[in-house]
C-alpha cells in the first residue's frame, strides 16, 4: 500500500503542445524525487522518470475538453520486483537506501508541478525544452532503439523539435521525428 505514489491532476494550461507539457511534468517530478530523496534522477524521453537507468516513475497526460488530466505513478517503497521488472525497474528506496516518505514526496511534486506550468505559461515552451534537454542523458547525442509505427528504428538522438518531439539520427543518415513510442537504450552487442 505505501509501495507506490499515483497522483492525478486536472490542469487548465494553454498555448503548449503536448509533448512540451509532458517534459514540463517530467521536469517538475525529477526535481521533487531530487529535492525529497537526494537521489540523481534522469529523464527518458517523453515519459518515464530513471534512477540509476531504471524507471522509478512514469507521466501520462490525457487532453478532454479543455483541460489535462495528468497521471504521475512513482515507485516509492518496493523493496523488490518480480524477476520479469528487476531489471528494468526500481524504487527510490531502492535507489537512496531508505523507506521514503510519500507524503512528502507528494507535497513536493504538487509544488514542482506548480512550479514548472507558470513558468510553461508565461515563457513559453522554448524554455522547457532546454531545461528537458539539459536533464535528459537520452535527448542529444544517446544511441538508442525506438519502437514507433510497428518499426524498430536504430540511431543516436539529435534533440528535441520546437514542439518537444525527439529527433533520431537514424543509422541510414535520414533524421526522423519521434512522435510516440518507446525510445530504449540499444544494448552493446
Amino acid at each position: 500500500p505505501d509501495a507506490v505514489l499515483y497522483v492525478s491532476a486536472v490542469l487548465r494550461i494553454g498555448g503548449c503542445s503536448q509533448p512540451a507539457l509532458m517534459l514540463a511534468l517530467g521536469l517538475a517530478v525529477k526535481q521533487a524525487i531530487e529535492r525529497t530523496c537526494a537521489v540523481p534522477v534522469d529523464l527518458r524521453w517523453p515519459n518515464d522518470v530513471l534512477c540509476a537507468g531504471r524507471k522509478c516513475a512514469g507521466i501520462l497526460a490525457h487532453l478532454h475538453d479543455a483541460v489535462v488530466i495528468a497521471g504521475i505513478g512513482i515507485n516509492v517503497n518496493h523493496t523488490t520486483f518480480p524477476m520479469e521488472l528487476r531489471q528494468e525497474a526500481t524504487s527510490l528506496r531502492l535507489a537512496g537506501g531508505h523507506p521514503v516518505s510519500r507524503e512528502r514526496l507528494l507535497i513536493a511534486v504538487l509544488e514542482e508541478v506548480d512550479a514548472v506550468l507558470p513558468r510553461l505559461a508565461e515563457g513559453g515552451q522554448a524554455g522547457i525544452l532546454r531545461s528537458f534537454a539539459a536533464a535528459s542523458s537520452y535527448v542529444s547525442g544517446r544511441r538508442v532503439v525506438v519502437s514507433q509505427d510497428g518499426q524498430t528504428l536504430r540511431g543516436v538522438t539529435a534533440g528535441l523539435d520546437s514542439q518537444g518531439f525527439l529527433k533520431l539520427r537514424e543509422d541510414s543518415g535520414r533524421e526522423t521525428l519521434i512522435l510516440a513510442g518507446g525510445v530504449r537504450p540499444e544494448e552493446a552487442s
